[in-house]
């Protein structure tokens, strides 16, 4: 009789456990198909805990990795259960310890934030790669993504066009104006292959089409440059005003030169600056160079070598070869700033190392003055390479 009885309540607690995992598994699946918005996921969890709770609680003592991951969503937004960012770290890596994709996921964005965790961008990429690797497509998007920035990992565009690919053919939108963004990256950099330029613009066209702020610059970057489509600068600044109007900087950039130049629009140089100076102010430091050689100048604004100097500093800190040649320039000429031959040789030998042409032609000319033979042809050499390889930025002023 015991042994019955024993085998009746162990048949009956595993069916509980089914029970409960099948719920929790039906519960997430709706979690899933929420849109990717952080308030979205908050009001499920806010909506569905006062009736669901003792479910996701009993499944995550039980071990079930869906049951873990909605219950640590529980502790992260407060629902029915104060917030705890320790229970929400220990069941999302017990969820994501399980194999659970989703939970890997967040697990690894909890660490790219450093929310509940030290911020820490291996292991955010590790968890993030081990959700793409099981076709989690947010996963994709943003591994794609940290492959692309060289975050977390050693950058590599290769491998972010993959995962970014993979994405956008499952209609995420948000890889899809990634995507665009990267083969755009490629095609400005020397790879005029027609195939790359078609599909720049058409996953630019579909991102645009669901008003992807990415999307609309870059299709705005395929109109004005004639990227798998006719030209067209006016249609090209029309989507640039998107992308502008739903934050993206770089339309912003884009508008200020369009402006300044005349392309697509009627030139206004004032209005020009001004596009520029909100990029500038946003960090893109395309724009913040731009707004040095504004205030060199007097385009659409008044003379200002100080100010000048001081956009052209922020930009070069930033890595940008033609404004490191720039600043280069001012502090060897005493431009907005006193004159410094030590620090000037420094930022034009940064230029120099990236293939700034300018830089390399002034510094071979400043070497060849000053009698240094070694220098002279290392830079002699370095300016043969570059200019096989037309590395120049003919748009950056």
């Amino acid at each position: 009789m015991a042994v019955l009885f024993w085998g009746h309540a162990f048949s009956v607690q595993a069916q509980m456990l089914a029970e409960l995992r099948e719920e929790a598994q039906a519960d997430l699946k709706a979690y899933l198909e929420l849109p990717d918005t952080l308030p979205d996921h908050r009001q499920f969890i806010m909506d569905n805990a006062p009736r669901r709770f003792d479910v996701w609680k009993a499944g995550a003592e039980a071990r079930i990795a869906e049951a873990e991951y909605l219950f640590a969503l529980c502790h992260r937004f407060g629902a029915e259960v104060p917030v705890s960012p320790n229970e929400k770290i220990k069941l999302m890596r017990r969820a994501a310890d399980s194999g659970l994709a989703v939970a890997q996921f967040h697990l690894g964005l909890f660490y790219l934030n450093g929310e509940g965790v030290l911020q820490d961008d291996k292991d955010g990429f590790r968890w993030v790669s081990l959700a793409a690797e099981q076709d989690f497509t947010p996963a994709q998007y943003y591994a794609g993504s940290l492959w692309g920035e060289g975050r977390g990992t050693e950058k590599n565009t290769e491998r972010a066009i993959e995962l970014l690919r993979k994405a956008a053919e499952k209609d995420d939108v948000n890889a899809q104006g990634s995507l665009s963004g990267f083969l755009l990256d490629l095609i400005e950099r020397g790879d005029k292959d027609k195939e790359l330029q078609d599909e720049a613009f058409q996953w630019a066209k579909k991102a645009a089409s669901k008003e992807n702020l990415h999307g609309m610059n870059n299709l705005g970057v395929c109109y004005l440059n004639g990227f798998g489509v006719e030209k067209d600068p006016g249609k090209a600044v029309e989507w640039l005003f998107k992308g502008f109007g739903a934050g993206n900087r770089v339309s912003g950039r884009l508008l200020g030169e369009c402006h300044i130049k005349g392309i697509g629009i009627e030139k206004n140089e004032e209005e020009g600056f001004q596009f520029l100076l909100i990029a500038a102010e946003q960090d893109d430091a395309v724009a913040q160079n731009w707004e040095g050689f504004c205030f060199i100048k007097g385009i659409g604004t008044e003379l200002d070598n100080a100010k000048a100097f001081l956009w052209f500093r922020k930009a070069a800190r930033q890595g940008l070869p033609v404004a490191q040649k720039n600043l280069g320039h001012c502090l060897f000429d005493g431009i907005g700033t006193s004159r410094n031959i030590e620090e000037s040789l420094f930022w034009l030998n940064r230029a120099g190392d990236k293939g700034e042409l300018d830089a390399i032609r002034f510094l071979i000319k400043y070497h060849k003055q000053q009698e240094d033979a070694a220098e002279l042809e290392k830079w002699t050499k370095r300016l043969e390479k570059e200019t096989e390889s037309n590395n120049d930025e003919a748009n950056i002023p």
